[in-house]
């Protein structure tokens, strides 16, 4: 689906904005102009619209240093796919990418983030307090929650052939204890979002 791209090829075209758009639709010669287009040192486009399934490996977007990924993708894999876009030979800048996903839940604080995970304090001094910061987003959690389920199930199984007439019981005290210690590790993460300032810099 690319409604996405076609309200953001609207805006552009009513802000009168050089860009270049590959989508599913378009044909190969087409393809390769845009690309050439975008690359090509003295061009005036500087934003380039692209599907991300649409425009397959071996893309090179080197003069990229900005990737917007606007609608995540269910697979990270495409999403990582997108970014080494502009990771190619040739890029000679930082390349900055922004993840425009729907957050879960605010926090306005460092203080406010240390409650939550551990009920301490914090360091108001840190560089990031007051800052607004977000708990995960709708998709992270949607993937976390996929890859636990698929790490339970591999235990499941493995644990499955553990428990037989000769495991002791400290045996499998031991195997539970090591399970529930692994839980901590997948505890939800706290995100910086930037401002509107800071991504316009």
């Amino acid at each position: 689906m690319t409604k996405l791209l076609d309200i953001l090829e609207e805006y552009l075209q009513w802000r009168r904005l050089v860009y270049r758009r590959i989508d599913g639709t378009t044909s190969l010669e087409d393809r390769e102009s845009a690309i050439v287009d975008f690359n090509d040192p003295d061009t005036d486009c500087f934003i380039f619209l692209l599907s991300i399934r649409a425009a397959g490996r071996g893309l090179n977007l080197q003069t990229a240093d900005t990737v917007v990924i606007y609608d995540p993708d269910p697979n990270p894999k495409n999403e990582e796919q997108a970014v080494a876009r502009a990771h190619r030979i040739g890029q000679t800048r930082e390349v900055k990418v922004i993840y425009m996903e729907a957050v879960v839940e605010k926090l306005s604080s460092h203080q406010k983030e240390d409650e939550l995970r551990t009920g301490g304090s914090v360091d108001l001094e840190d560089d990031m307090a007051g800052k607004d910061r977000y708990i995960g987003s709708i998709e992270g959690l949607i993937r976390n929650n996929i890859q636990q389920y698929k790490i339970d199930m591999a235990d499941e199984v493995i644990n499955a052939g553990r428990f037989d007439q000769r495991t002791t019981h400290e045996e499998r005290r031991m195997t539970l204890e090591t399970l529930l210690h692994d839980e901590e590790r997948y505890q939800e993460t706290v995100h910086d979002v930037p401002s509107l300032h800071e991504v316009n810099r």
